[in-house]
């Protein structure tokens, strides 16, 4: 993953930009937040992953949840605790295990997938269900094409 941890940390700054831009992005943290005020959970906890500058921990800490971010990037998780500061970030590769960080109600991982080769997916999916307490929620997506890997 070292190819694309070097892209992130070369356009860190682009990428923040970016996103902040994506307003269609907005509803769809918002219809996955309303998921937990549906299900009883007051202040979900979620972890981000692929969070780049923290756009979607903000949205959602806006919200009312309790947000902790991971990215590959140590330039973006910088950009992201400076930009969002009542949550988390660590920087690490979501093709590893997160365990260490407890258990979330739900996980988002939005564009960041096209990154991980087909012989990891698997794995990185195992990862995801491993951090999610019973009945927890996960929100994926992936976008076109093939995403910059190792």
């Amino acid at each position: 993953m070292k190819t694309v941890t070097d892209f992130y940390n070369k356009t860190a700054t682009g990428w923040s930009d970016e996103f902040l831009k994506d307003k269609k992005q907005s509803e769809i943290l918002k219809k996955f937040y309303e998921c937990f005020s549906h299900g009883g959970t007051s202040r979900p906890r979620i972890l981000d992953l692929g969070s780049g500058a923290g756009y979607d921990a903000k949205i959602l800490s806006n919200l009312g949840a309790n947000v902790v971010g991971v990215d590959i990037s140590e330039k973006l998780v910088g950009i992201a605790q400076e930009n969002v500061p009542e949550c988390r970030f660590f920087v690490g590769d979501i093709q590893d295990s997160m365990t260490r960080l407890g258990k979330f109600d739900g996980v988002v991982c939005l564009a960041t997938i096209i990154h991980i080769d087909i012989q990891n997916m698997k794995k990185t999916l195992k990862n995801m269900a491993d951090v999610l307490k019973k009945g927890g929620l996960l929100i994926l997506s992936s976008c076109d094409g093939i995403g910059k890997n190792a």
